[in-house]
Order: structure tokens, then sequence, then C-alpha cells
């Protein structure tokens, strides 16, 4: 397993369901204080205008940069 930064990469948004947009898998995500969050990506058009957002896995908006994130093993 390897962190990958999100200025350069984030994980793949493929699923899709009762949300705006789709969602990707969980993953570990740690923001720009240090703090780590199981969490996900939503992304998609709302609008007009493009969102990527990370959510906990309460379904609450991290509101922080998220730094780097790691993939959960299968």
């Amino acid at each position: 397993m390897e962190w990958k930064y999100a200025e350069k990469e984030t994980p793949l948004c493929y699923e899709t369901g009762e949300w705006d947009g789709k969602r990707s898998d969980e993953v570990v995500a740690e923001d720009d204080i240090g703090r780590k969050h199981i969490a996900r990506v939503y992304e998609g058009t709302m609008d007009g205008s493009s969102f990527r957002d990370w959510f906990d896995m309460d379904d609450y908006n991290i509101g922080r940069e998220i730094v780097r994130w790691l993939a959960l093993p299968q």
C-alpha cells in the first residue's frame, strides 16, 4: 500500500446511487493538519458547476484540505 498525494491523483469515482454525481470506494484520507479519516470522494456537476468533495463515513463534509490518501485493501 502506498500513499497518493491528492494534488496529483484522487480516488476513482464510479459508483452511482441516491446522491449527486459519483462516489469513490472508501479510503484513508489525511487532511492538512494530520488528522486521518475513513472517507469517500464525491464528484460531479451540478447546475453547471463541477464539484469534488471529501466526506467522512458519517456523511459529513471533511471541510479541510486533503493532502494524501491511501486505498484500503479489497
